[in-house]
């Protein structure tokens, strides 16, 4: 999960230095759209002067020959008109050339750039489809990761409820083997002190009977009351044990 958190979290910088990329670009081919006008505006307007100053040529030459000069004054004058012309037609063929470089120039990385926001475009793309896949994975994951962690949760809620059915159990188990030991001990007094009254009251008839007599009535009298001491004791030591475990 955090793996993919970071390729979104990657893939989202990546789409925005793109898109930033993109901008740039889209505002150098404005730059560049704006400089081919102008470019396009100083050719039409060096032609339009390549006319005038061709017009003007003719204009002049037809002008010399009616214009009463000797024929001297005038051929220097027309050679003299006729070399400015001609730098100057050729200053505006340089200028004419140049101009055109640029505007080829200009055309040239008017398509490179168009080529790059092609590329850019389709590459803002694909990162968006990236980007959709990697948050549906992260979707995904956390969604099996909360269906586990309720089933987790149901487990450990019915183990709880076990455990808590066991215990209420082992409560009152422990509590009915208190009632069981109290009443044994009361027993076990119970029975002591007839032990002890049985006991006082075969010694006093003893002592009035003749010896052979006492000693039948002592067995006699101590057989039951000895056997049901000790069956008691033994279920007190067993109730006292469960309780241990316990």
């Amino acid at each position: 999960l955090t793996l993919s958190q970071e390729k979104v979290q990657s893939l989202d910088e990546t789409l925005q230095n793109t898109n930033l990329q993109m901008s740039r670009l889209k505002s150098d081919l404005r730059v560049t759209q704006q400089e081919k006008e102008a470019l396009k505006q100083e050719v039409m307007s060096l032609h339009k002067q390549l006319q005038n100053a061709n017009e003007k040529s003719r204009v002049l030459a037809l002008a010399v020959p009616s214009s009463g000069l000797q024929d001297q004054q005038r051929q220097l004058h027309w050679d003299e008109l006729d070399q400015l012309t001609k730098q100057e037609q050729q200053l505006l063929r340089q200028e004419n050339e140049r101009l055109q470089r640029e505007v080829q120039s200009t055309k040239t990385d008017l398509a490179h750039s168009r080529e790059k926001i092609r590329q850019l475009e389709s590459t803002i793309l694909s990162l968006k489809h990236q980007k959709h896949q990697s948050q549906s994975g992260i979707v995904k994951a956390i969604e099996q990761e909360k269906l586990s962690l309720k089933r987790e949760c149901e487990q450990l809620q019915k183990e709880l409820s076990s455990a808590n059915r066991k215990i209420s159990q082992m409560n009152s188990l422990e509590r009915e083997l208190e009632t069981s030991s109290e009443g044994l001990r009361k027993k076990q007094v119970k029975l002591d002190d007839q032990l002890m009254e049985m006991l006082h009251s075969s010694t006093s008839v003893m002592l009035s009977q003749p010896p052979h007599s006492r000693e039948l009535q002592q067995q006699g009298c101590a057989m039951v009351p000895k056997e049901q001491f000790l069956q008691l004791q033994h279920q007190l030591l067993q109730a006292e044990r469960r309780s241990q475990r316990l």
